[in-house]
This record gives C-alpha cells, sequence and structure tokens, in this order.
C-alpha cells in the first residue's frame, strides 16, 4: 500500500492538532488548581497536613503553569 503526501499531511495534522489541545486543557487544569485549589489550602481551616506541606506539594506550580503558558 502505497501512501501519498497529502495522506500524511493529513495524519501530521491531525496529531499535530491533538498535541496542542492536550497541552491547552493541561494549562487550563493548572490554572484552575492555581485560582481555586490552592487558595483554599492557604486557608488556616484546611487540614494541617497539606498547610504544613503546601511548599513541597505545590512548589514549583506557578513556574511550570508559566512556562506552558509561553
Amino acid at each position: 500500500m502505497q501512501i501519498n503526501k497529502s495522506t500524511i499531511v493529513f495524519f501530521f495534522k491531525r496529531e499535530l492538532k491533538c498535541l496542542i489541545d492536550g497541552e491547552k486543557n493541561y494549562l487550563h487544569d493548572l490554572q484552575f488548581i492555581i485560582e481555586f485549589y490552592l487558595q483554599e489550602v492557604y486557608k488556616l481551616d484546611s487540614p494541617r497536613l497539606i498547610r504544613d506541606n503546601k511548599e513541597f506539594i505545590f512548589s514549583n506550580i506557578e513556574d511550570i503553569f508559566a512556562f506552558h503558558k509561553v
């Protein structure tokens, strides 16, 4: 079976779109964690175990978000 150039381009574009959509979803999820979940962790009534370890658990999530947002 011979594959022509237009078939290769079609599959390449489809896979590239899938990759870009995945990255957009990843950014959306990170932003949600930063804006909502992380804010809850900083509240005084959050579980002590999480509150005491928040720097370890979420140490660079904002840096990761900024890197992927570019």
